[in-house]
């Protein structure tokens, strides 16, 4: 990306792309988020990773993530980086002194940006082409101990000022924040709570109209299969009805109504 591209023309693209995330707990949705993010982002290699951070150091633990190359996705294991990986310890920056509030950042400006460089992470991004990166981070929700973390390859010889880039990625961490919160909560994520691929699909085909029977014949499965399904999503959607659980999918907020009000029984007058 150049400096003299358009910050609100891209930032209005992704902002779009994030938009149309889905709405609801999926294994891909950071994977989903670094896709939709490339589509305004372009030439890009991005990654997306939901992080825990201890209080006192760099430790983190990825919650989730997700890459335009499955190289760069953070595994689900404590590491002294944003990476689960060995020698990531390395990485020389600390995700606290970043997350109180949004900012983006260029890796090489780090102090120990060459052990970044020669790390297993810093390697993988530089097999793709990327000897520097952009990060965003910003936090998720009140908690202090969780961000969303956002790395935008670029090449340190020839992208001199990633400004515009910068700008647009401050711009858009808030709405990728308010979208993954949506969808996962603002909790730590629960990986049972994740729908697994056959109840993506019966949501999926459930949003449309179709009927139980309609999905198990559309899916080649009995029935009671699919009810079974149904079930399920109604317990991690928490929801009473299927309305409820159709709106919660489309990402609509959905309150319960109001107990109604008992008009209490008139007395007879006693003459």
């Amino acid at each position: 990306m150049t400096s003299d591209r358009d910050p609100v023309r891209i930032a209005v693209k992704a902002t779009s792309e994030v938009c149309s995330l889905p709405a609801y707990p999926i294994p891909d949705w950071c994977e989903r988020c670094a896709t939709a993010l490339s589509q305004a982002i372009e030439d890009r290699e991005i990654a997306v990773t939901v992080s825990q951070f201890s209080n006192s150091g760099p430790t983190t633990i990825s919650e989730l993530s997700g890459a335009t190359d499955p190289t760069l996705v953070c595994r689900e294991a404590p590491s002294a980086s944003l990476n689960g990986g060995g020698d990531n310890g390395q990485l020389g920056w600390a995700i606290r002194s970043h997350a109180e509030s949004e900012r983006a950042f260029r890796v090489s400006t780090i102090p120990h940006y060459a052990a970044w460089a020669a790390s297993s992470r810093g390697t993988a991004w530089k097999r793709l082409g990327s000897t520097d990166i952009l990060i965003g981070v910003h936090p998720i929700g009140d908690t202090k101990s969780r961000a969303l973390v956002v790395e935008i390859g670029l090449n340190r010889e020839t992208d001199h000022d990633a400004s515009v880039l910068a700008r647009v990625l401050e711009g858009t961490m808030p709405v990728i924040v308010d979208r993954l919160i949506l969808a996962l909560g603002a909790d730590a994520i629960d990986p049972s709570a994740l729908l697994t691929t056959r109840e993506q699909q019966v949501l999926e085909l459930l949003v449309t109209g179709a009927t139980v029977r309609a999905i198990a014949t559309e899916l080649n499965r009995s029935p009671h299969t699919v009810h079974d399904h149904v079930k399920s999503l109604h317990r991690k959607f928490n929801a009473s009805t299927r309305g409820e659980l159709v709106a919660r999918a489309l990402g609509h907020a959905v309150t319960k109504p109001a107990r109604p009000y008992a008009l209490p029984k008139l007395q007879h007058a006693v003459n």
